[in-house]
C-alpha cells in the first residue's frame, strides 16, 4: 500500500462504539491501514492500534448540532459529520470512512480525487460522502466546507450539505471522472439491507412473499436492483442510518449466515461469537 493511502480517517461522538464500529475500524486495521478516529471524548470499545485525534483540532465542540427537523434522521449527529469531514479533508487531505464502512480489501487507490457513489435505482448513480478522498487545501473542499459552514439545524434538511452538496460540486466543477463505481464502495444499497443483515429464524409466508416480489421486480428493472460484493469492491457500506430509523439493534447478534455476521466473525473474530 502507497503512503498516501495508508492513512484513514473517521469521527465518533456517543460514550461507546457499537459492534458495527469496532467492524469497520478493525477491518481497516486487518488490511494494513491506520485508522485515526476523531473525537471530542474517548469512548468505550474502541479497538487495539486506533489512533485517537483530538475531534477539536478541526472544530470546537461547541458547533456540534443535530438535526431538528421532524421525519428522517431527526436527532441525528449526522448532519455536523458531513461539515466535519470537509474540514478534515481541506485541513489534512487523504480519506474520510464513515463509521458504518466496512474495508474488504486496502484501499491502495491511484486517485487523489476519490468520491463514492450509490445506485440510487431510478435516479441513476449519485455521489455520496460515505467514502471520499481529497488533497488537503484544494479548492474542491474549500467549496464543500464554504457551502456546509454555519447551517440552521432547524431548517436544514437531511442530505443537503452531504450527498446533495457534493452532486452539486461534482456538476459544477466537472469531476464526474473522479466518481467511484458504485459497486467499489457500495456495492449493495440501502434497498438491499436485507441482504446485509436479518432477523434470526427461518423464513416466514411475508418474507418469501416479499422475495418473490423483488425478484420478479429486479428481473423487469434492473437498474433497482440492490447490487452484490465483486471482487472490485473496496468496501461495503452499511448504511448505519436506515438501521437507526429501522430500529436495528447494532450490538445484536442476526441470523448466522447474514453478511452482517460474517464479517463480524471475519474482522472480530471470538468477540462476534
Amino acid at each position: 500500500m502507497t503512503d498516501p493511502n495508508r492513512v484513514v480517517q473517521g469521527l465518533w461522538i456517543g460514550p461507546s462504539l457499537s459492534a458495527m464500529e469496532q467492524l469497520s475500524i478493525r477491518s481497516f486495521l486487518a488490511h494494513g491501514h491506520d485508522y485515526h478516529l476523531y473525537v471530542y471524548s474517548v469512548p468505550t470499545g474502541v479497538p487495539k492500534g486506533t489512533v485517537l485525534k483530538d475531534a477539536n483540532e478541526i472544530i470546537d465542540r461547541s458547533r456540534i448540532w443535530f438535526y431538528k427537523h421532524d421525519g428522517f434522521a431527526s436527532g441525528s449527529v449526522s448532519g455536523f459529520s458531513e461539515l466535519f469531514r470537509y474540514a478534515l479533508l481541506h485541513q489534512r487531505g487523504g480519506w474520510w470512512v464513515d463509521s458504518d464502512v466496512v474495508c474488504l480489501k486496502a484501499f491502495d487507490h491511484p486517485g487523489a480525487i476519490v468520491i463514492a457513489t450509490s445506485n440510487e435505482a431510478e435516479h441513476g448513480v449519485l455521489p455520496c460522502t460515505f467514502v471520499l478522498k481529497f488533497p488537503a487545501g484544494g479548492p474542491y473542499t474549500k467549496y464543500l466546507l464554504k457551502a456546509a459552514d454555519r447551517p440552521d439545524p432547524e431548517r436544514i434538511g437531511y442530505l443537503s450539505i452531504g450527498p446533495f452538496l457534493v452532486q452539486k460540486m461534482v456538476t459544477e466543477l466537472g469531476l464526474q471522472e473522479h466518481l467511484a463505481a458504485p459497486e467499489m464502495f457500495a456495492p449493495i444499497g440501502w434497498r438491499g439491507l436485507s441482504r446485509i443483515v436479518r432477523q434470526p429464524g427461518g423464513p416466514t409466508l411475508k418474507s418469501v412473499y416479499r422475495y418473490f416480489y423483488w425478484r420478479s421486480r429486479w428481473l423487469l428493472h434492473p437498474r433497482t436492483h440492490p447490487g452484490a460484493v465483486r471482487r472490485s469492491s473496496y468496501a461495503l457500506h452499511l448504511w448505519n442510518e436506515f438501521w437507526r430509523e429501522g430500529g436495528l439493534d447494532k450490538n445484536k447478534e442476526y441470523a448466522r449466515g447474514c453478511l452482517f455476521e460474517r464479517l463480524k466473525r471475519r474482522y472480530l473474530g471470538a468477540e462476534a461469537s
